[in-house]
């Protein structure tokens, strides 16, 4: 399936030649929730910014009009890997057990 211009109308040829990992040893990684936008801007303001793996903001996800496999074929094209799946939030200072089902749930 081609990812189609309704999908991501954003496009891109720029050739990402910066490299934000500075050497480390493991591939540093960019959360989608840093930044303003919808996720394809922001996944390619990842990618230019040098970043290899990005961090995927699940409302990101849910606001998306693509598919699960539109997000990764856009990645792969823009040399990011998906590290995580930021799903776990909301959690801190959750006394009551409704809130915490409720979080859980989603």
């Amino acid at each position: 399936m081609a990812i189609t211009q309704s999908v991501f109308p954003l496009q891109t040829t720029k050739q990402y030649e910066y490299d934000a990992t500075a050497g480390f040893p493991h591939k540093n990684s960019m959360a989608t929730v840093c930044l303003s936008g919808q996720l394809p801007e922001k996944l390619i303001a990842i990618a230019e910014a040098g970043f290899k793996s990005v961090d995927i903001f699940e409302d990101d996800l849910l606001h998306f009009s693509g598919t699960v496999e539109d997000v990764g074929k856009l990645c792969q094209s823009l040399g990011l890997s998906v590290s995580m799946l930021q799903t776990f939030r909301d959690f801190e200072g959750t006394t009551s057990k409704e809130a915490f089902d409720k979080n859980m749930d989603r």
